[in-house]
């Protein structure tokens, strides 16, 4: 099939090659991401801001992956890559938790073996929507992909989407339960605070546990996300006309407001922030000292392994002036002459031996001549006659030829001396077997004196001279063993683990380029001989002090480059939508630079949709040292690296893994699995949202405070129907004609007659006993003892005119979004059910069509309603179909109208 396919005319191309369009389309918004640089298109995972995304029903399991079918893994990614690139120019690009959930599609689809596009159907539809039923989100996200297929021409026949509100339909719009603790979690939580600063030894590992128990203080006192906890400045609390704040960075896009810390909870957050403050000192010290470039820490262990180093090497260099004073006594007593010569004198030949301490004993004049030309005397020849001479010395030439032999003893030494000296014993071996002490050394002059000079005690008449090297060479490798064999900028890897023991490094055995690779952030040398002191303590019978292995070295400069790269990833990583950068380029950026410079411009920036601002590392008020897990899931610490808490250490210590207990079974806190397996991050703020409603706070106010949207409350009133009824009876009680209706137009009457109020309070308690959340409002009627048997369809009704215990409150902001969402959805239907009519003649879209005429009617109505009594500051709740309107007559106890 040809590739070549016009993009602009999809309508009249076949599904299959809308499909190809699509996918051709995909790899080219693949390529021009930012977020996919460096990456294969047809690879089984992707790369997205730091963490894999598997396309396979297994995500993380390495053993029988099971990855998705070809067609799956293709249509998947086609659908991603159109989700990333509508949301490119946003200011917060989609978190990896979003783009995963749109991974999670993927997983459906190959479990329904779906493995061509031709299996999509209204049929294979239906069955993947009931198996995911149990999931609002997971079929919001099913429905954008099939509307994505439909949108691009791909799918081969029609699909009704099944909206996920029916999965609520005929119930209230309550709560999330699963989100609400439940007292004994609470009774548990309060206790867990308690033990965990008793047991307390104030350890990495204790201050850890303390920051995560001290989040919940901020959860259920101020109502905080834990996002939104993570990330409070160390200065967040401040007072303002003497009532306490928290300054708080919001999330979900609202803007930043400063919370106020009610009374009851205003000694515990003062508590907890002073302690926080205390225990965090050491860290937050070691962060500002990263982030003015000045790793002190660091610097100093890099000054204490040199100290050790010019430790070892001046012992060595005192052994070295030690052996040449002992050889310095030794010569002048080995050269010490039988007789003073006189210098003015000259001595023959065979007189030589009578002055100096050795000497030939050769009885012939030219076996003498050869011996002592040899040894570098200075002779004088005198001919006496033709072709002869006589030889002699004169006294001043013995004198100096002694003064030289102990001048060669003084400086130089022979691989033997040098190697007893290196490791502090005596070495029987003549010479070593490093190449580099070979290479300093050379035969000396002066022959079998000179090999006198150098072992009196062993000289047996003849030998040749020893091969030295000088005392200076000597002194220069013996510092160089001592540095290791390295250059003065390098350590070697055993210091480097002494030293540093604590920063994450991955040893391999392979290529340099392996090791590099595995530890991107540190520089090393090329494969290289070093020399490591061995402990004599630890290893009495070495028979060697300094060991000679290959291996390689860290540029001690990169180490400390290396901890601020560590530092900037970590607490970079640690809220994945504040990550909006290229993190590669970064880091490669630091490796390049230095950390003074680099440090003063990486500040974590914190941005929303309504705000942006920066926040160092030293200001945050949850640091701890830096957490790893070893080879074997071991944890440790790394206090010079502070990090930001991040969610995943507060969820585990609180609910623990496969590998770790919970904190509730750690410290001994005597809670039931199932109550403790209902911890959740969002509970405290359900929780204080819920008080405030109970408390009759305005609900525009909590929502403010909370830092959400109105809207969004409803998810958070946990209330019962009949505590929300006591609300607004109180309030109706107060001031009645902020509510219209029968109710309260009964409640208006009895006031103008001047009933007694308790008359007036048992009329309230008879007619107003509980209200409920629905979709498009609020109902006054007991939806769980009467169910509605029109699904809360409250624009419709039992007649078609709307329900008359439908009330839409004018109060809250949010109240007219979803029924001009609804208008505008009866819209498009009409339009689409005219056109279906129109092109194949069915008279049954009538009924289907009369029925949105109606809905249209009906929400037009209630917004043209309350446009009206919008200006009308005495209206608070509107009854829109208060006359024209019908109950319902399904109650199951044969309750009929009333």
């Amino acid at each position: 099939m040809s590739k070549l396919i016009n993009l602009n005319d999809k309508r009249i191309l076949t599904y299959v090659q809308n499909f190809e369009r699509i996918e051709l389309i995909g790899q080219k918004m693949f390529s021009d991401l930012s977020y996919f640089k460096s990456q294969n298109y047809s690879d089984e995972k992707w790369q997205y801001k730091g963490k894999i995304l598997f396309f396979s029903v297994n995500n993380k399991s390495k053993k029988n992956k099971k990855v998705f079918n070809p067609f799956v893994s293709r249509a998947i990614k086609c659908f991603l890559l159109n989700q990333l690139w509508k949301n490119r120019l946003k200011n917060e690009p989609l978190s990896y938790s979003r783009v995963q959930s749109f991974v999670r599609v993927g997983v459906d689809l190959h479990n329904a073996g779906i493995d061509s596009i031709e299996k999509i159907n209204t049929s294979t539809y239906s069955s993947i929507w009931n198996n995911i039923s149990s999931s609002v989100g997971l079929i919001n996200d099913f429905n954008l992909f099939i509307k994505f297929l439909d949108k691009e021409h791909v799918l081969p026949s029609n699909i009704d989407i099944i909206s996920s509100k029916v999965v609520t339909s005929g119930l209230e719009f309550k709560a999330l339960e699963q989100k609400m603790p439940k007292p004994e979690l609470v009774q548990a939580i309060i206790e867990l605070k308690n033990k965990v600063e008793a047991q307390c030894d104030y350890s990495e590992q204790g201050v850890s546990d303390l920051l995560c128990i001290y989040t919940q203080a901020f959860q259920y006192g101020l109502g905080l996300r834990l996002g939104e906890i993570l990330r409070l400045s160390k200065d967040c609390l401040f007072y303002h006309e003497g009532k306490l704040l928290c300054r708080v960075w919001t999330e979900k896009g609202c803007e930043p407001v400063p919370r106020y810390v009610l009374g009851d909870w205003k000694e515990l957050i003062l508590e907890v922030h002073t302690k926080i403050i205390e225990i965090t000192k050491n860290y937050r010290q070691y962060a500002s000292q990263i982030d003015s470039g000045i790793l002190a820490v660091i610097r100093e262990r890099i000054q204490e392994y040199e100290n050790a180093r010019k430790l070892d090497a001046d012992g060595l260099e005192n052994e070295l002036d030690l052996f040449f004073k002992a050889k310095e006594k030794e010569v002048k007593n080995s050269w010490k002459l039988k007789r003073k010569p006189n210098p003015e004198v000259e001595y023959a030949l065979d007189e030589v031996y009578d002055y100096l301490p050795v000497g030939s004993t050769a009885k012939s004049t030219p076996s003498l001549l050869k011996a002592y030309q040899a040894w570098g005397l200075e002779i004088n020849a005198t001919p006496i006659g033709k072709g002869r001479n006589t030889y002699s010395v004169t006294g001043q030439s013995l004198i100096s030829f002694v003064k030289w032999q102990k001048s060669l003893r003084a400086e130089n030494l022979t691989q033997q001396e040098f190697l007893s000296i290196l490791h502090g014993r005596k070495i029987t071996r003549q010479h070593g077997r490093d190449k580099d002490i070979f290479e300093l050394t050379s035969e000396l002059s002066g022959g079998s004196a000179t090999c006198y000079t150098f072992a009196p005690d062993e000289f047996k008449g003849k030998g040749r001279a020893p091969t030295t090297m000088s005392r200076r060479q000597a002194s220069i490798l013996l510092k160089k063993y001592a540095y290791g064999l390295l250059d003065e900028d390098e350590m070697d890897m055993t210091s480097f683990g002494r030293y540093f023991p604590e920063l994450p490094f991955y040893y391999s055995n392979a290529k340099t380029k392996d090791i590099r690779i595995a530890n991107p952030h540190l520089e090393f040398s090329d494969h290289k001989k070093i020399s490591t002191r061995v402990s004599f303590e630890k290893n009495p019978d070495s028979p060697v002090r300094y060991s000679v292995t290959g291996g390689y070295a860290v540029k001690k400069a990169s180490i400390e480059k290396y901890i601020y790269a560590k530092y900037f990833e970590i607490n970079h990583a640690v809220l994945n939508e504040l990550n909006d950068i290229d993190k590669a380029e970064q880091l490669d950026q630091i490796k390049k630079t230095d950390a003074i410079e680099s440090s003063n411009q990486l500040p974590i920036e914190i941005k929303s949709r309504s705000f942006k601002t920066e926040q160092m590392v030293s200001e945050y008020l949850f640091l701890r040292a830096m957490r790893k897990t070893g080879m074997k899931g071991e944890i440790s610490f790394v206090s010079y690296i502070p990090e930001i808490l991040d969610y995943a250490s507060v969820n585990y210590f609180f609910k623990g893994n496969d590998r770790y207990p919970t904190a509730f079974e750690r410290f001994g806190v005597k809670a039931s699995k199932e109550v403790v397996k209902e911890w959740q991050s969002h509970q405290g703020r359900h929780w204080r949202t819920t008080s405030l409603f109970r408390s009759g706070a305005n609900k525009s106010i909590v929502n403010k405070l909370m830092g959400r949207k109105d809207a969004q409350g409803k998810h958070y009133d946990h209330n019962t129907g009949t505590e929300r009824a006591k609300v607004i009876r109180d309030a109706m009680s107060d001031n009645v004609n902020r509510f219209i209706g029968a109710i309260p137009n009964t409640v208006a009457e009895l006031k103008r007659k001047n009933a007694p109020q308790e008359l007036i309070n048992e009329v309230l308690n008879k007619e107003l006993q509980t209200v409920s959340y629905t979709p498009e409002g609020m109902c006054t009627r007991s939806l769980e003892l009467n169910p509605c048997e029109y699904h809360l369809r409250c624009m419709i009704g039992k007649t078609g005119n709307g329900c008359k215990h439908f009330i839409v409150d004018l109060d809250d902001p949010s109240a007219l979004e979803p029924i001009k969402t609804l208008r505008d959805q009866t819209i498009h239907e009409i339009e689409r059910l005219v056109e279906l009519r129109d092109n194949t003649g069915n008279i049954a879209i009538n009924m289907h069509l009369e029925h949105n005429l109606k809905l249209l009617k009906n929400t037009e109505s209630v917004l043209e309603s309350a446009s009206n009594l919008l200006g009308n500051k005495e209206s608070k709740e509107l009854l829109p179909f208060k006359d024209k309107g019908s109950y319902p007559d399904d109650c199951p106890f044969q309750c009929g109208d009333k």
